[in-house]
């Protein structure tokens, strides 16, 4: 494997490390209707990084695995797909719009997979599992672009996009 490869290896794991650790530490507000699953900051990062939309779907993965309290096919195929495909049309997007508008995006694509996925499990009205996650979801994502805009300008890895 070339270095500029397992570089991006290595970053992909340590984002999705950072996003399970903060799904663990954050755990009694990161799941359900009413979430603030802090972990979602570090989204943004697909703005700047494409091979970073790996990280999303696999620390979604892992951190619903791990501590999700409905544990299922929403939560370990659903959720994670929905971040693979939010991430790649995020970094789509940010080629053409702000990152602003890009992080806005896809905190409500990822509303809008987490709400049908509760509606599904959970049994509740799609209006009350959506809009709470949007509210979280765009405070997160939108107020993390300045965040992750500042990491991905001091770290730089050989061969980061």
């Amino acid at each position: 494997m070339k270095k500029e490869n397992l570089l991006k290896v290595a970053e992909v794991g340590i984002v999705s490390a950072v996003y399970v650790a903060l799904v663990y530490f954050f755990a009694p507000i990161s799941f359900l209707a009413f979430q603030f699953r802090l972990a979602e900051i570090v989204k943004p990062f697909v703005i700047y990084r494409k091979h970073l939309i790996w990280a999303m779907g696999i620390g979604t993965f892992v951190a619903n695995l791990l501590f999700s309290p409905i544990i299922g096919p929403w939560d370990l195929i659903w959720n994670p797909v929905m971040d693979f495909i939010g991430g790649y049309l995020t970094w789509l997007l940010a080629k053409y719009i702000s990152e602003y508008l890009a992080a806005g995006f896809y905190g409500v694509f990822v509303a809008l997979a987490v709400a049908i996925s509760l509606v599904f499990t959970l049994e509740i009205p799609f209006w009350a599992a959506f809009l709470p996650v949007l509210v979280s979801e765009l405070i997160l994502l939108v107020g993390g672009v300045p965040v992750v805009r500042e990491i991905h300008k001091r770290v730089k890895f050989e061969g980061s996009n």
